[in-house]
């Protein structure tokens, strides 16, 4: 069963203070009012870069796109559906990020996984591609990366939908995560014969 994969992430508030312990003001500002704006933007510049620190991360959602159905999950019901199924995952730097994003969240939060959902995140791991073809490691060169979204306009002429992550709703998220699924389908459909 060919199962499109991609996770929505946020910043993790708890450990925010732990990721900005070293914000400091540009030394060179003087008026208080530059200085708090300095501190502000390096604030949101460092929930910006937590929300893809696999480390400083939590997973908001976990979509999945089946035969053209869209489903919304939580990372415990994933681990729930994925141990029930024997999916073959397509991803968009899945190898990189969303599996590594899952299984430390499952370690952060102490979930218990049976030593069956363990082997299978390990499987996904796997770059040999027996349960799991991140479609970014197949179509961009070593040390290369390409986003989605530009693929998708090269090769699809489909431009994503710009989404603010900081500040969207979640029924905003869920539709640009079902947006992403339908792009990554629409694309390994043109590539598949070389996969």
């Amino acid at each position: 069963m060919i199962v499109f994969l991609d996770i929505e992430t946020t910043w993790q508030s708890d450990l925010f203070g732990v990721f900005t312990d070293n914000i400091k003001a540009n030394k060179t500002l003087k008026d208080p009012e530059k200085i708090n704006a300095d501190l502000a933007k390096k604030t949101l510049e460092a929930k910006e870069k937590m929300c893809v620190d696999k480390d400083f991360n939590e997973i908001k959602m976990i979509g999945i796109l089946i035969d053209g159905e869209y489903k919304k999950m939580s990372l415990i019901e994933w681990l729930e559906w994925d141990k029930e199924n024997s999916p073959f995952y397509i991803t968009y730097n899945g190898l990189d990020f969303d599996f590594p994003v899952i299984i430390r969240n499952i370690i952060k939060q102490g979930i218990e996984c049976s030593p069956r959902s363990w082997g299978n995140l390990k499987s996904y791991l796997d770059k040999r591609g027996n349960s799991h073809e991140d479609l970014m490691k197949s179509l961009c060169g070593y040390g290369e990366w390409k986003s989605l979204d530009l693929l998708s306009q090269v090769y699809l002429g489909k431009k994503k939908e710009p989404i603010d992550f900081m500040t969207c709703t979640d029924k905003e998220l869920a539709s640009h995560n079902e947006e992403d699924l339908r792009l990554l389908e629409a694309l390994y459909d043109k590539f598949k014969f070389i996969m």
